[in-house]
Protein backbone atom coordinates (compact mmCIF):
# COMPACT_ATOMS: atom_id res chain seq x y z
CA UNK A 1 0.00 0.00 0.00
CA UNK A 2 1.38 3.56 -0.95
CA UNK A 3 0.01 6.62 0.97
CA UNK A 4 -1.85 7.42 -2.07
CA UNK A 5 -3.34 4.52 -1.44
CA UNK A 6 -4.15 5.15 1.99
CA UNK A 7 -5.90 8.35 1.07
CA UNK A 8 -8.23 6.63 -1.05
CA UNK A 9 -8.94 4.65 1.56
CA UNK A 10 -9.86 7.19 3.72
CA UNK A 11 -12.50 8.98 1.31
CA UNK A 12 -14.05 5.62 0.62
CA UNK A 13 -14.47 5.10 4.20
CA UNK A 14 -15.67 8.70 4.89
CA UNK A 15 -17.78 8.51 1.69
CA UNK A 16 -19.49 5.38 2.85
CA UNK A 17 -20.51 6.87 6.31
CA UNK A 18 -23.14 8.62 7.01
CA UNK A 19 -23.85 11.85 9.37
CA UNK A 20 -24.75 9.94 12.24
CA UNK A 21 -21.69 7.12 12.74
CA UNK A 22 -19.16 8.63 14.75
CA UNK A 23 -16.24 6.77 13.05
CA UNK A 24 -17.21 9.69 9.69
CA UNK A 25 -15.66 12.15 12.22
CA UNK A 26 -12.74 10.19 12.64
CA UNK A 27 -12.18 9.37 9.58
CA UNK A 28 -12.55 12.83 8.11
CA UNK A 29 -10.16 14.09 10.64
CA UNK A 30 -7.40 11.30 9.93
CA UNK A 31 -7.59 12.38 5.91
CA UNK A 32 -7.40 16.24 6.69
CA UNK A 33 -4.18 15.49 8.84
CA UNK A 34 -2.64 12.86 6.80
CA UNK A 35 -3.22 15.14 3.52
CA UNK A 36 -1.66 17.95 5.16
CA UNK A 37 1.45 16.01 5.74
CA UNK A 38 1.65 14.50 2.24
CA UNK A 39 1.24 18.17 1.25
CA UNK A 40 4.86 19.31 2.78
CA UNK A 41 7.96 18.84 0.38
CA UNK A 42 9.86 15.89 0.22
CA UNK A 43 13.18 18.57 1.17
CA UNK A 44 11.44 18.85 4.03
CA UNK A 45 12.31 15.43 5.61
CA UNK A 46 15.52 13.89 6.17
CA UNK A 47 13.82 10.10 5.92
CA UNK A 48 10.71 10.94 3.94
CA UNK A 49 10.78 6.95 2.73
CA UNK A 50 10.70 6.32 6.39
CA UNK A 51 8.37 8.59 7.05
CA UNK A 52 6.09 7.33 4.40
CA UNK A 53 6.43 3.69 5.50
CA UNK A 54 5.60 4.50 8.76
CA UNK A 55 2.06 6.54 7.61
CA UNK A 56 1.36 3.32 5.82
CA UNK A 57 1.94 0.70 8.40
CA UNK A 58 -0.05 3.13 10.81
CA UNK A 59 -3.04 3.58 8.72
CA UNK A 60 -3.23 -0.17 7.75
CA UNK A 61 -3.42 -0.97 11.63
CA UNK A 62 -6.57 1.19 11.21
CA UNK A 63 -8.20 -0.47 8.75
CA UNK A 64 -8.14 -3.54 9.85
CA UNK A 65 -9.42 -2.62 13.07
CA UNK A 66 -12.93 -1.98 10.76
CA UNK A 67 -12.51 -4.86 9.19
CA UNK A 68 -12.12 -6.98 12.29
CA UNK A 69 -14.78 -5.44 13.76
CA UNK A 70 -16.92 -5.86 10.46
CA UNK A 71 -16.20 -9.83 10.94
CA UNK A 72 -17.08 -10.07 13.93
CA UNK A 73 -13.79 -10.33 15.17
CA UNK A 74 -12.18 -8.83 18.79
CA UNK A 75 -10.77 -5.71 18.91
CA UNK A 76 -8.18 -3.89 21.05
CA UNK A 77 -9.95 -1.94 24.24
CA UNK A 78 -8.79 0.69 23.09
CA UNK A 79 -10.84 1.34 20.25
CA UNK A 80 -14.02 -0.17 22.51
CA UNK A 81 -15.91 3.08 23.51
CA UNK A 82 -15.18 4.38 20.04
CA UNK A 83 -16.96 1.45 18.40
CA UNK A 84 -19.96 1.30 20.87
CA UNK A 85 -20.45 4.98 20.65
CA UNK A 86 -20.12 5.71 17.38
CA UNK A 87 -24.20 5.88 16.60
CA UNK A 88 -25.06 7.83 19.81
CA UNK A 89 -27.01 11.31 20.17
CA UNK A 90 -25.42 13.62 22.58
CA UNK A 91 -21.32 13.24 21.70
CA UNK A 92 -19.88 15.71 19.12
CA UNK A 93 -18.12 15.96 16.03
CA UNK A 94 -15.20 16.46 17.48
CA UNK A 95 -15.61 14.12 20.62
CA UNK A 96 -15.53 11.22 18.42
CA UNK A 97 -12.70 12.59 15.93
CA UNK A 98 -10.16 12.77 19.34
CA UNK A 99 -11.63 9.64 20.80
CA UNK A 100 -10.65 8.15 17.36
CA UNK A 101 -7.49 9.81 17.60
CA UNK A 102 -6.62 9.15 20.90
CA UNK A 103 -7.35 5.14 20.63
CA UNK A 104 -5.14 4.93 16.93
CA UNK A 105 -2.20 6.80 18.28
CA UNK A 106 -1.86 6.06 21.79
CA UNK A 107 -2.10 2.07 21.18
CA UNK A 108 -1.27 1.75 17.13
CA UNK A 109 1.47 4.11 16.40
CA UNK A 110 4.10 2.25 18.83
CA UNK A 111 3.08 -0.75 16.77
CA UNK A 112 4.07 1.02 13.55
CA UNK A 113 7.32 2.08 15.18
CA UNK A 114 8.21 -0.97 15.84
CA UNK A 115 7.58 -2.45 12.18
CA UNK A 116 8.90 0.18 10.52
CA UNK A 117 12.32 0.45 12.30
CA UNK A 118 13.06 -3.28 12.24
CA UNK A 119 12.57 -2.63 8.28
CA UNK A 120 14.87 0.04 8.39
CA UNK A 121 17.53 -1.30 11.09
CA UNK A 122 16.62 1.54 12.85
CA UNK A 123 17.65 1.65 17.14
CA UNK A 124 17.30 4.20 19.89
CA UNK A 125 20.87 4.15 19.12
CA UNK A 126 20.58 5.39 16.00
CA UNK A 127 17.34 7.26 15.21
CA UNK A 128 18.62 10.70 15.34
CA UNK A 129 17.50 11.38 11.42
CA UNK A 130 13.67 9.27 11.85
CA UNK A 131 13.52 10.73 15.43
CA UNK A 132 14.08 14.67 13.96
CA UNK A 133 11.10 13.92 11.20
CA UNK A 134 8.84 12.58 13.68
CA UNK A 135 9.17 15.78 16.00
CA UNK A 136 8.34 17.62 13.03
CA UNK A 137 4.95 15.75 12.23
CA UNK A 138 4.22 17.07 16.11
CA UNK A 139 4.53 20.43 14.84
CA UNK A 140 2.69 20.40 11.66
CA UNK A 141 -0.16 18.35 13.58
CA UNK A 142 -0.55 20.77 16.18
CA UNK A 143 -1.10 23.51 13.95
CA UNK A 144 -3.64 21.97 11.72
CA UNK A 145 -5.33 20.05 14.75
CA UNK A 146 -7.76 23.52 15.72
CA UNK A 147 -8.77 24.16 11.88
CA UNK A 148 -9.67 20.70 11.11
CA UNK A 149 -11.29 20.36 14.41
CA UNK A 150 -13.52 23.45 13.85
CA UNK A 151 -14.14 22.55 10.33
CA UNK A 152 -15.63 18.90 11.29
CA UNK A 153 -18.31 21.63 13.31
CA UNK A 154 -19.13 23.92 10.36
CA UNK A 155 -18.00 22.51 7.49
CA UNK A 156 -16.39 25.80 6.49
CA UNK A 157 -12.38 26.21 7.51
CA UNK A 158 -12.59 30.10 9.94
CA UNK A 159 -16.49 29.67 11.07
CA UNK A 160 -16.31 28.02 14.60
CA UNK A 161 -15.16 31.22 16.58
CA UNK A 162 -18.32 30.32 18.89
CA UNK A 163 -16.75 26.72 19.63
CA UNK A 164 -13.01 27.38 20.19
CA UNK A 165 -13.27 27.53 23.33
CA UNK A 166 -14.72 24.32 24.03
CA UNK A 167 -11.85 22.76 20.95
CA UNK A 168 -9.57 24.41 23.57
CA UNK A 169 -10.62 22.30 26.09
CA UNK A 170 -11.15 19.21 24.43
CA UNK A 171 -7.63 19.68 22.91
CA UNK A 172 -6.46 19.95 26.60
CA UNK A 173 -7.49 16.72 27.08
CA UNK A 174 -5.87 15.41 25.02
CA UNK A 175 -2.79 16.73 23.38
CA UNK A 176 -1.36 14.99 19.91
CA UNK A 177 2.13 15.95 20.39
CA UNK A 178 1.29 13.94 23.84
CA UNK A 179 0.20 10.82 22.80
CA UNK A 180 3.00 10.89 20.08
CA UNK A 181 5.91 11.53 22.30
CA UNK A 182 4.54 8.79 24.35
CA UNK A 183 4.28 5.94 21.78
CA UNK A 184 7.92 6.88 21.09
CA UNK A 185 8.57 6.37 24.34
CA UNK A 186 7.01 3.03 24.74
CA UNK A 187 9.19 2.06 21.47
CA UNK A 188 12.41 3.23 22.94
CA UNK A 189 11.77 1.52 26.44
CA UNK A 190 10.49 -1.67 24.93
CA UNK A 191 13.19 -1.83 22.34
CA UNK A 192 15.46 -4.55 23.87
CA UNK A 193 12.49 -6.17 25.81
CA UNK A 194 11.38 -9.76 25.71
CA UNK A 195 8.26 -10.32 24.15
CA UNK A 196 6.23 -11.36 27.12
CA UNK A 197 7.63 -8.09 28.19
CA UNK A 198 6.21 -5.85 25.75
CA UNK A 199 2.88 -8.58 25.61
CA UNK A 200 2.19 -6.97 29.18
CA UNK A 201 3.22 -3.14 28.20
CA UNK A 202 0.56 -3.20 25.32
CA UNK A 203 -2.15 -5.19 26.73
CA UNK A 204 -1.60 -2.14 30.20
CA UNK A 205 -1.60 0.86 27.56
CA UNK A 206 -4.35 -0.45 25.14
CA UNK A 207 -6.51 -0.68 28.05
CA UNK A 208 -5.33 3.32 29.82
CA UNK A 209 -5.54 4.63 26.09
CA UNK A 210 -9.57 2.72 26.47
CA UNK A 211 -10.52 4.72 30.08
CA UNK A 212 -9.09 7.96 28.13
CA UNK A 213 -11.15 7.11 24.91
CA UNK A 214 -14.68 6.87 27.29
CA UNK A 215 -13.44 10.00 29.06
CA UNK A 216 -13.30 12.23 25.78
CA UNK A 217 -17.03 10.36 24.32
CA UNK A 218 -18.27 11.28 27.63
CA UNK A 219 -21.78 13.31 26.89
CA UNK A 220 -21.88 15.12 30.21
CA UNK A 221 -18.01 15.70 29.56
CA UNK A 222 -19.12 18.58 26.62
CA UNK A 223 -22.23 19.62 28.60
CA UNK A 224 -19.61 20.72 31.03
CA UNK A 225 -17.64 22.83 28.82
CA UNK A 226 -20.54 24.53 27.31
CA UNK A 227 -22.31 25.42 30.12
Amino acid sequence: MTIEEVLERLEQIDNSLPDNDGFKWFTRLYKVVTERIVQEPKDTWQSPEWLERLDVIFAGLFFEALERDANGLEIPSSLEALFESRKKKHVDRIQFALAGMNAHINRDLYYALEEVNAEFDISPDTADAVHADYLKVNDILEDVFPDALAFLHTGVLGCAAEYSGIIGELLGMWAVRKARDSAWGWWEALYDKSDAEKWTASVLNDGMTGVAGRALLSPFSLGALKS
